[in-house]
């Protein structure tokens, strides 16, 4: 069975209820933030997702997946930022990307309150709350030591070109 490829439109039906997240269309690309803080961005042929993730971690993440993960533009190399291929992703990596990401750009209350009333189980059987304690996605847990959560994350997405 050949599994689905991920779609912007399914990104938004996962960031689109999230709190305090809203969509904008930013130089034909599309881009989820919280206030002014960009946390998702997609690439003009929504071929790539670039997301709000810690920069001291990213060269871990890409290492652990080349096929899935890059690392970001040069121009977003100071910000907590990383890109997905989304023909490489699973629905619940995508979910875990996408969650990750809005946790470091809300406060840490926001972000436990919401994940308190999400679904305990992904559609794939995984378990979400995690995210509340960790950022690194579930699915890279085993490999990697976990990250606290840090609350806000200033600058997370910067320019966001993907």
């Amino acid at each position: 069975m050949v599994a689905r490829v991920v779609t912007v439109d399914d990104v938004r039906a996962i960031a689109g209820g999230l709190p305090r997240s809203y969509e904008v269309l930013v130089r034909d690309r599309v881009k989820f933030r919280v206030g002014r803080l960009v946390y998702l961005a997609f690439s003009r042929d929504e071929t790539l997702m670039g997301f709000a993730f810690p920069k001291e971690e990213r060269e871990l993440l890409v290492a652990s997946d080349p096929g899935k993960f890059l690392m970001p533009v040069a121009s977003d190399m100071g910000y907590n930022w990383a890109r997905s291929r989304l023909s490489a992703l699973d629905f619940d990596e995508m979910q875990e990307l996408v969650l990750g990401a809005w946790q470091m750009v809300v406060p840490k209350r926001v972000a436990e309150e919401r994940l308190a009333h999400w679904p305990t189980q992904t559609p794939y059987g995984r378990k979400c709350q995690g995210l509340v304690d960790n950022f690194l996605p579930l699915s890279l847990a085993p490999s990697f030591e976990l990250i606290g959560a840090t609350g806000y994350a200033a600058g997370a997405g910067g320019q966001s070109e993907v």
